[in-house]
């Protein structure tokens, strides 16, 4: 029926929802991996810690994941069961926004290389608690719902990562190498994404 189909696409959108600021990280890795002269505003800085930046994505991914797996276990007291779906929903949906704008603000105002590499990892701490106030929250106004409504917040997940993909490569391919372009491209790709 016209119900379940909203049901079921409004469910789509709380899917993606969870890993839309992960997505949108991995969908752009030549901007992350040089995003210490994007953060100082120099095209032609170099690294002072050029570990880090290559790999950057694997400590992203570790702090992220280590506090969606703390919290998650949180979620499971009590304590966090206590939390209403609607603040796990509200808070879970308005920190992507504000993580995404925060990566291209660090690129406007700018920083160092060292503020480049914390406003990285506070980003991965914070969309680690936006991943599992999401998540628990959707499970929690999902539950009562046949599993197929399930079912349609894992395709969230991957339409997310196709849609965040498709938006990168797009912009990518219309425009030039360079660095001022990639600022732009990268205005234009957040943009998007939030």
């Amino acid at each position: 029926s016209a119900n379940e189909f909203i049901v079921y696409v409004t469910f789509l959108f709380f899917g993606m929802s969870v890993v839309v600021v992960t997505n949108s990280i991995f969908s752009m890795p030549f901007f992350f991996i040089e995003y210490y002269k994007y953060a100082q505003g120099k095209p032609d800085a170099k690294p002072e810690d050029p570990k880090f930046w290559k790999h950057m994505f694997t400590y992203y991914s570790i702090a992220a994941f280590l506090v969606e797996l703390v919290l998650a276990s949180l979620m499971l007291t009590p304590i966090g069961r206590r939390i209403s779906v609607t603040v796990r929903l509200g808070v879970g949906l308005v920190i992507p926004i504000v993580l995404v704008f925060s990566v291209m603000m660090v690129t406007i105002v700018t920083t160092t290389e060292t503020g480049a590499k914390v406003t990285i990892m506070l980003i991965a701490i914070a969309n680690g608690v936006a991943m599992t106030l999401c998540d628990a929250g959707n499970a929690a106004l999902i539950a009562p719902f046949p599993t197929k409504f399930y079912s349609s917040v894992v395709w969230g997940i991957a339409v997310c990562g196709v849609v965040t993909s498709f938006f990168s490569i797009v912009i990518k391919a219309s425009m030039g190498g360079g660095y001022h372009n990639m600022l732009i491209q990268s205005r234009i790709y957040f943009g998007l994404v939030m």
